[in-house]
């Protein structure tokens, strides 16, 4: 049994660490960060800047007081500088790069890029974004990644604003299944940065988006 709390600085951590896990099972982040794994590098990166841009969304606790999962979401809005002029985010959690020593800025350039074009068709319009989710392994398919997100919806039906997400592979099925629907895609050829003859091949992402809106081109 678990119970949904709001996510406190106390919790970057955490949150920090679970970001780590779920980077590993991700293609793409092996070209994101130098030396590979890097866990401590990986992890202090993330830990920096999250506590420069702040947490905003929940934690699942269980019953013995552990942290199980965790949901966060950030607002998007029209005014201001554009998604063009943002820095540079990584591994599509929306959050701003701050330092960037074991980056490979190369890849990150063009994996920001890819990110980006998956995410349009929501230009001019004020908007949640579902940053970033993770659930233990051993609770995951048990409803506790559905009732994270559910949050984040009623939290964009409260604010009257469309929910986006940007998707890896594994996850289209799930965010499709709760109702989202896709704006876009973008693919990213993972074979030109790996070893040859390596095993990759084409990455897609996918901008999904719950709720109704009207973009500057309607």
């Amino acid at each position: 049994m678990t119970h949904h709390l709001p996510l406190q600085d106390s919790d970057i951590p955490t949150v920090a660490r679970f970001i780590h896990l779920s980077s590993l099972q991700q293609a793409t982040n092996r070209f994101v960060f130098k030396d590979w794994p890097a866990e401590k590098t990986q992890i202090a990166f993330f830990e920096r800047n999250l506590r420069k841009a702040g947490v905003r969304g929940w934690k699942a606790v269980s019953g013995e007081g552990e942290v199980v999962g965790a949901v966060m979401f950030s607002r998007e809005e029209v005014k201001g500088a554009g998604m063009e002029n943002r820095d540079e985010q990584v591994a599509g959690k929306g959050r701003v790069v701050e330092g960037r020593e074991g980056l490979n800025l190369e890849f990150l350039s063009v994996f920001r890029g890819a990110l980006m074009g998956a995410q349009r068709g929501l230009e001019g319009v004020d908007h949640l974004v579902l940053d970033f989710i993770f659930v233990s392994p051993s609770l995951r398919n048990k409803g506790l990644g559905t009732q994270l997100v559910d949050l984040c919806l009623e939290k964009a039906k409260e604010e009257k604003l469309p929910l986006k997400v940007c998707s890896v592979p594994s996850a289209v099925g799930f965010y499709r299944r709760l109702g989202f629907r896709e704006i876009g895609f973008a693919d990213l050829d993972l074979a030109v940065w790996g070893p040859e003859k390596g095993g990759f091949g084409v990455y897609r992402f996918w901008g999904l988006v719950y709720g109704e809106y009207e973009s500057e081109g309607v």
